[in-house]
């Protein structure tokens, strides 16, 4: 018996879709892509991101190891408690085992992210959309109330400032000689200023068959 099926809906009919093949093998397939589509960075931040919530889950719920798909009710417990403040008891078992670095709430920005790890860890699971409690409705709105509600003690998003012509010409600077290490930052440097700003991920990721030859 198949673990899962598709429902389609048409007037006042359904339609039920039966996968005839394994549907396991769909979800693995569906989880390399989501690996694959994912810089190495970005994976490495994750996990960071997930050694912590899985840290965080033993000492509040006794979860030995990870198990998907985590509670709606248990994301909500994290954003709320790393947003108001950790109990005494999980706070200083977090800070005694390194996993959390200073005492306090986290900002918005931080928990946010983290939940955003959470959901792209299911999504490599292979779960479907609707089983991601990172995507349910009461996760988004407890997260757009904590938004609000981060503005109003003062907390405001970083952003770093674009940097100007002065600056990549002193940039340039650095880049002067004949050795080949100079040629590449300096056309890196020329490449992400002629294209609009580049993020560091976009210009390591940019490769020869993407771009379009224009002019001489």
């Amino acid at each position: 018996m198949h673990d899962e099926t598709f429902e389609m809906v048409t007037g006042s009919s359904a339609t039920v879709w039966l996968p005839l093949d394994d549907p396991h093998e769909t979800r693995a397939k569906i989880a390399q892509i989501h690996r694959e589509g994912i810089a190495p960075e970005t994976i490495r931040a994750i996990r960071d991101d997930l050694r912590y919530f899985w840290t965080w889950a033993e000492l509040s719920f006794g979860i030995s190891k990870p198990a998907y798909p985590v509670p709606v009710g248990v994301v909500e417990a994290f954003i709320s408690d790393h947003i108001k403040g950790l109990g005494l008891r999980v706070e200083n078992a977090m800070l005694s085992r390194g996993a959390k670095k200073k005492p306090g709430p986290h900002k918005f920005s931080t928990v946010r992210r983290r939940v955003s790890s959470l959901a792209v860890a299911h999504d490599v699971q292979g779960l479907v959309y609707e089983k991601n409690p990172c995507r349910s409705i009461q996760v988004k709105k407890l997260l757009q109330n904590a938004r609000k509600s981060a503005i109003i003690n003062g907390e405001r998003p970083k952003q770093r400032a674009p940097i100007t012509l002065e600056i990549l010409g002193r940039m340039l600077q650095t880049c002067q000689g004949n050795s080949l290490t100079d040629k590449r930052d300096m056309a890196l440097l020329l490449f992400g200023w002629a294209t609009g700003g580049r993020r560091r991920a976009e210009i390591a990721g940019a490769v020869c068959e993407n771009l379009t030859a224009r002019g001489d």
